[in-house]
């Protein structure tokens, strides 16, 4: 957005140097322990709605961010939730539709992230998950990117699903190499 007056997602990853799904996530778990209030709605550059918050509002979520360290010493189940340790995945999202349109991310908690898409998307399938760390999120969603069109922050469509996944295998079997 380039009213600086409200900001959205993006333009709070972009600022902060974060990826997208680490700002939506620390945003929900500020508004549930009732540290922030719930965001506006406004219409952005390309017509659709997105979630916003205005500058002061930026200004308590930079200051809460500084002090995350310390309120995830204090709450094991934020802490759980915000585990560096977990899984990349590849959902296909509707089969019946597309062959390449994939859902790309990072979770610490597999199965119910997965059961979470089946609600929107029933016929999902679970097509490839690996171990993983957190920081890599923006690498590999960029990995992903290079292998098709980006659809939304973390959706494709992915010219081939079996070459990206074998690629992947080779990147994570290069990488287990190094350690």
């Amino acid at each position: 957005m380039d009213d600086k007056n409200f900001w959205s997602f993006t333009d709070i990853a972009a600022d902060l140097d974060l990826a997208y799904t680490t700002i939506r996530r620390n945003i929900e778990t500020f508004i549930k322990q009732k540290k922030m209030k719930p965001l506006t709605r406004m219409k952005a550059d390309k017509g659709h709605f997105c979630s916003v918050m205005d500058s002061t509002q930026y200004s308590l979520f930079r200051e809460l961010m500084k002090g995350r360290a310390s309120v995830n010493k204090e709450d094991d189940a934020v802490n759980d939730k915000i585990s560096d340790d977990g899984f990349f995945y590849l959902i296909l999202l509707v089969p019946e539709f597309s062959s390449g349109r994939i859902k790309a991310g990072f979770t610490s908690r597999l199965d119910s992230r997965f059961s979470e898409h089946l609600m929107s998307a029933p016929t999902a399938k679970l097509i490839y998950s690996t171990p993983c760390q957190r920081a890599w999120e923006t690498f590999l969603l960029a990995y992903v990117h290079s292998h098709g069109e980006k659809i939304r922050s973390e959706v494709f469509d992915v010219f081939n699903t079996k070459d990206l996944i074998k690629n992947l295998k080779t990147l994570f079997k290069q990488v287990g190499k190094r350690k």
